[in-house]
């Protein structure tokens, strides 16, 4: 691995690859093919997913879409990018779309039963948009969708957009309002007014 060879004292975790501890402050966070499903059918939204964490923390992501040719890449924490048809451009949520207007994708990935979903009404009726993976955290990345929530998140899947997200502008908690890095049921919204609405929305089956 190019990692190991130029870092060797980084720590490096995926899906593929274990878990190797190091003294090193630096971690990556790899998933070679997230969206195994979608590759499996040749559905074009499956990534390659990569996270440089400091401390702990992801500090740069990257999303790529090699059927799509096109990633997303955030260079500080306040600027994301995408990569498309050979040009660059800036990318932002949508901070300012009203509660009323938003655009919703969610996924339980059968996490959830039926039975917990009829606690949640409200939610289900605002799930308009099909979840796709990794795209569509990248596509709240650019104002495309305003809400997107997923259960059952491993590190490798959420930690490398964690940073495009906030770069972009996004908010990003569990659905009980923890620390994203933690993984599990995530909830990615376009401002903190409507992350609010949804953490309590979302709070019957956060638990």
């Amino acid at each position: 691995m190019k990692i190991k060879q130029k870092f060797p004292n980084h720590q490096v975790i995926g899906e593929e690859f274990g878990h190797k501890k190091s003294t090193s402050d630096y971690t990556w966070v790899i998933d070679p093919i997230d969206g195994t499903r979608s590759f499996v059918i040749g559905n074009p939204t499956w990534s390659n997913l990569i996270a440089l964490n400091f401390k702990g923390n992801p500090v740069v992501g990257l999303a790529n879409f090699p059927i799509l040719n096109k990633y997303y890449l955030n260079f500080d924490n306040k600027n994301s990018f995408v990569f498309e048809k050979g040009k660059k451009r800036k990318i932002s949520v949508s901070k300012k779309i009203p509660f009323s207007q938003i655009k919703v994708s969610g996924a339980f990935h059968g996490a959830i039963s039926l039975k917990q979903q009829m606690t949640i009404p409200k939610v289900l009726k605002l799930m308009q948009f099909p979840t796709a993976d990794a795209l569509s955290y990248s596509h709240l990345c650019e104002g495309k969708i305003d809400v997107v929530f997923q259960a059952t998140n491993k590190i490798w899947d959420i930690h490398p957009l964690i940073p495009i997200i906030k770069a972009a502008g996004g908010v990003v908690t569990t659905w009980d309002n923890r620390d994203s890095v933690n993984a599990g049921s995530i909830l990615v919204s376009a401002n903190q007014s409507i992350h609010n609405k949804m953490l309590k929305l979302l709070k019957p089956v956060s638990k």
